[in-house]
């Protein structure tokens, strides 16, 4: 069975966010044992790298002020 992953979910569960996340932990996981083919489309790759990069810019200013 091959999944394409949206770059949403993607990006759920790499930064843990949004109150979705342990479920679609558990969908993956699950996928996974069941032998899928889990596939992220290339199209989506710079926005995976775009959000993710302001996603680590807020948290180490959270971190500075936190300081």
């Amino acid at each position: 069975m091959n999944v394409v992953l949206d770059v949403n979910i993607v990006l759920d569960l790499l930064l843990k966010r949004r109150s979705e996340y342990e479920a679609q932990s558990r969908c993956v996981s699950q996928l996974q044992k069941a032998g899928a083919q889990l596939w992220f489309p290339v199209c989506a790759l710079s926005t995976l790298d775009y959000v993710h990069q302001l996603e680590i810019k807020r948290l180490q200013q959270a971190n500075q002020i936190n300081s």
